[in-house]
């Protein structure tokens, strides 16, 4: 018809449904309208059924960071999970920081940033420096200090993770120097 619908009919006792000839596959169906009718001799009951089809493929129903057709056409992830692999990352944080959404092995590195410092005795004499940084509950952190950035060295391993933040105190600061480095690795 001119506004676009098909009109197919059939009469097949399997419910197929016969798409007129000469239609190629470059039809996209949005909606669909089914017209069932049983006659038994004495009466006639019509029946519809109407079907619309809508694309998703650019949604993310799972909000995990990637579209439906992202998960399907390029990571071979489930539009329906939010961390397909189970291994606690959603799947766009896994893309976004190159490993395998699909791999529970695969994980993204976490980063440990330090987010606050106090000096105390600043200025004049130096008596600590304390550092907080973010950090997970049943984790172990190694705090290393460096002069020039070049060469660390280790003041303390086996700093048990909080959940949240942790603080660490060094009670031994480089007195004698004008700067100095701090950093923090999970070990």
């Amino acid at each position: 018809k001119k506004d676009g619908t098909i009109v197919a009919w059939g009469d097949n006792l399997d419910g197929q449904i016969n798409v007129p000839g000469g239609l190629g596959t470059g039809i996209k169906i949005r909606s669909l309208e089914i017209v069932a009718r049983s006659t038994n001799g004495i009466s006639s009951t019509d029946s519809t059924i109407q079907i619309i089809l809508t694309d998703d493929r650019g949604e993310d129903t799972d909000n995990d960071g990637l579209t439906q057709a992202e998960e399907k056409d390029i990571h071979n992830t489930s539009d329906t999970l939010y961390d397909t692999d189970g291994d606690g990352h959603s799947d766009g944080e896994e893309v976004n920081s190159g490993t395998d959404p699909t791999n529970p092995q695969s994980i993204p590195v976490e980063q440990i940033k330090i987010i606050d410092f106090v000096a105390d005795g600043w200025p004049g004499p130096l008596q600590s420096f304390t550092l907080t940084f973010i950090s997970k509950n049943n984790r172990n952190y190694r705090i290393e200090r460096s002069k020039d950035l070049i060469s660390w060295e280790s003041i303390i391993g086996n700093v048990k993770g909080l959940n949240g933040t942790t603080q660490f105190t060094d009670t031994d600061p480089v007195i004698n120097s004008h700067q100095f480095f701090y950093r923090v690795k999970e070990e």
